[in-house]
């Protein structure tokens, strides 16, 4: 195995209490955090973040995409007319608190730095969630976890598509996969905003340690997902389509495949599957498909496990009431577990729309704006200025 590539995963992924503690020294070294301010040519609240750099793909990507979607009307990934300002910041949470900041903070921080914030308005989050299935003994038991929607669709998905799993295991497989596959859908579907392995550490830290399944339809294959087992726990780690081709998605590939791999893990006699994570927010695609499978909702065990999100009103507009209003966030609880939080006032009600029982999230509960907001300055309060634009450095 190539020992980069295996140091970049156990980087990103490893569950000691020594991988804990190497990050969160990295995250407290002088010009490892960072802080940018971001802002649309669409309409929607002006945001900024500034913490952890994981933030900035974990939370700040996300949110511009969902707020040019909103203000465009669009489905589609692409972002334009995002301006981004800052870089790597030596005191963060001191620019933080500058009063040009976006209507929207949000803050990447360590659960207990938090206190020392005195933030009078904010809900705070994790950073991440991730999504684990308790496996049943017996494919049919397994298969019974689905909704009775979902159960016919598969069925009948089977019958007529005559869908099969393939296990594969050559470096022609890992390369059609890899470059046929994942990194068209991860450039189709999100043109680039959400992060994924680089191709060392997916084929030695992945493929050299664990496996690649394929979905084929009349022996074509079309779709894939790199696999690895660690302990008891089978991880779902990259997926994609053939050529991101969305035909596959609207034929059903996805969710037969993780059908199948996870028919597969029972098979096997492994009793838990990963089916990797997302952002902290109901209202996301990633949520819907993966509470279909009835996972429980847990915070990583990873670096991530004591990294928040923090999200901080600064101002009270519409656009800012809009925005919280249509993202409910997966807020850390009072007791074990998350509770979902759904902002609402007079004019917005909450999203009754969005189903979110799942288990790790405890309870609902509705938020009213005008508290939430309470004695914050209206939107032409401390307008933002414009700062010298630093480039996001490429991975």
């Amino acid at each position: 195995m190539s020992v980069p590539a295996r140091c970049a995963y156990w980087w990103g992924n490893a569950t000691t209490p020594l991988a804990r503690l190497s990050r969160r020294a990295y995250d407290t070294l002088p010009g490892a955090r960072v802080g940018w301010d971001s802002r649309s040519d669409a309409a929607g609240p002006t945001l900024s973040y500034g913490g952890v750099s994981d933030g900035v793909a974990h939370a700040l990507a996300p949110m511009e995409l969902w707020r040019h979607q909103s203000a465009t009307d669009t489905e589609g990934p692409g972002v334009t007319g995002v301006e981004r300002h800052g870089g790597r910041r030596v005191a963060p949470l001191r620019w933080a608190r500058g009063a040009d900041r976006g209507d929207l903070l949000l803050l990447g921080l360590y659960a207990d730095e938090i206190p020392r914030m005195d933030l009078a308005h904010h809900v705070v989050a994790p950073l991440r969630v991730h999504y684990v299935v308790d496996l049943a003994a017996t494919p049919e038991e397994n298969m019974r976890r689905f909704g009775k929607k979902d159960r016919e669709n598969l069925r009948r998905g089977l019958r007529r598509h005559d869908w099969r799993l393939e296990q594969a295991s050559t470096a022609a497989d890992f390369e059609l996969f890899f470059g046929s596959m994942h990194v068209p859908t991860m450039a189709r579907r999100h043109h680039g905003w959400v992060r994924s392995e680089r191709r060392a550490v997916a084929e030695h830290a992945l493929f050299g340690r664990g496996m690649l399944f394929f979905l084929c339809r009349g022996g074509e294959r079309v779709a894939g997902v790199l696999c690895r087992l660690d302990g008891g726990t089978l991880v779902l780690r990259l997926a994609g389509v053939r050529d991101g081709d969305p035909q596959y998605y609207r034929a059903g590939a996805q969710m037969m495949l993780y059908h199948l791999v996870l028919e597969w893990a029972v098979m096997q006699g492994i009793g838990h599957a990963e089916l990797s994570g997302s952002r902290p927010f109901v209202n996301e695609g990633l949520f819907a498909f993966k509470r279909r499978f009835r996972p429980r909702i847990v915070v990583p065990d990873n670096h991530f496990r004591d990294k928040r999100l923090v999200l901080v009103p600064r101002r009270d507009t519409p656009q800012v009431r809009d925005f919280l209003r249509n993202h409910p966030v997966m807020a850390m609880g009072e007791r074990d577990g998350l509770d979902v939080l759904f902002p609402y006032d007079s004019r917005r009600p909450p999203r009754t729309d969005l189903t979110w029982a799942c288990p790790g999230l405890v309870q609902a509960r509705e938020v009213c704006l005008d508290d939430l907001l309470a004695d914050l300055p209206p939107a032409d309060a401390s307008p933002p200025t414009r700062q010298p634009y630093v480039p996001w450095p490429t991975r």
